[in-house]
């Protein structure tokens, strides 16, 4: 029998990442839930679509109906929370706590939700393990903890499997090119080198960043959907790899652009930026004692990236 699995958000860049990762796996049937219409390449056998509108209760309780697995990915990201304290509250909040209501109702076994580890500080200092208490006060960060707390509350109380991923950055080609994840530092970097031939960053690069590719993202909700947690188990993860400065981190960019593009863009930085550098270490310790091991390489996530922004833009 197949695992029905619902994807939430699949039209955004996690969402339409992880479908697509999970359609070549005969054993799951998924079914996506998306606000907008989405289309689906043919060769996708195992994939369903729903529309789902967050407004209405009944709409997500047929969602849920039948599902072993919510996986919600649908969410506001930071640049909007900001401009929308109000409706990342909503967003990230309440359609969770619905969500969960409503996965509880239909007995779903397990929902994982993506968080974020900006949740913990702005910027991130020190070391930073899941026993962290969060401290950022952006609306981003105050809305998915809301999110995460609806998850964690129904865990406890035995109803139901939650597990919260906080997330770092992530590397990786979306599946739609109009994804909204162009803002992300390693795709903006890509694509603004097909677009300029150059890489211009707005700080000296200094500045570090915890780093993991969308493909091992993948393979972390993998794991999960296998894995059965008890309810008095803490089911919250830090979900990261490297943390590298960001000059680093366009030094990888620059390398990669040389072999697959076969040229090396120019790389401008902010000699005036003289922002105080933080020094942290995302521990994904508790990651790897379930079993996880990061395989993919940064390079081959870049490559495909730069290839990608080379068919579109």
């Amino acid at each position: 029998i197949q695992m029905k699995i619902l994807i939430t958000g699949a039209s955004g860049y996690l969402g339409g990442r992880i479908s697509s990762f999970f359609s070549s796996m005969s054993k799951y049937e998924i079914i996506l839930a998306s606000r907008r219409a989405v289309k689906i390449p043919n060769n996708f056998k195992n994939i369903k679509v729903i529309q789902i509108n967050w407004k209405d209760e009944e709409s997500i309780s047929n969602a849920c109906k039948n599902i072993d697995v919510i996986i919600h990915t649908a969410g506001m990201n930071a640049q909007d929370c900001y401009i929308n304290p109000k409706e990342a509250n909503n967003v990230n909040g309440i359609y969770t706590a619905r969500l969960v209501e409503n996965a509880i109702l239909n007995k779903v076994k397990k929902i994982i939700y993506f968080s974020t580890a900006h949740v913990y500080n702005s910027p991130l200092k020190g070391i930073i393990t899941e026993d962290v208490k969060p401290k950022n006060k952006h609306p981003y960060s105050t809305s998915n903890l809301a999110g995460e707390k609806s998850v964690i509350q129904a865990h406890l109380s035995g109803k139901i499997q939650g597990v919260v991923l906080r997330l770092s950055n992530c590397i990786g080609a979306p599946k739609d090119v109009n994804s909204n994840c162009w803002m992300l530092l390693v795709n903006d970097l890509c694509k603004q080198i097909i677009e300029h031939q150059k890489m211009k960053l707005n700080t000296d690069g200094k500045q570090l960043r915890n780093f993991i590719t969308i493909t091992d993202v993948c393979r972390v909700v993998n794991l999960i959907i296998d894995l059965n947690f008890k309810s008095n188990e803490n089911t919250i993860f830090n979900v990261g790899n490297k943390t590298i400065s960001i000059l680093e981190m366009a030094r990888i960019i620059q390398k990669r652009c040389k072999l697959i593009l076969g040229f090396s863009p120019k790389l401008e930085i902010n000699k005036q930026d003289n922002n105080r550098v933080e020094n942290f270490q995302y521990k994904t310790d508790k990651l790897d004692s379930i079993g996880f091991k990061s395989q993919i390489s940064y390079e081959k996530e870049i490559d495909d990236l730069l290839i990608f922004c080379k068919n579109h833009f």
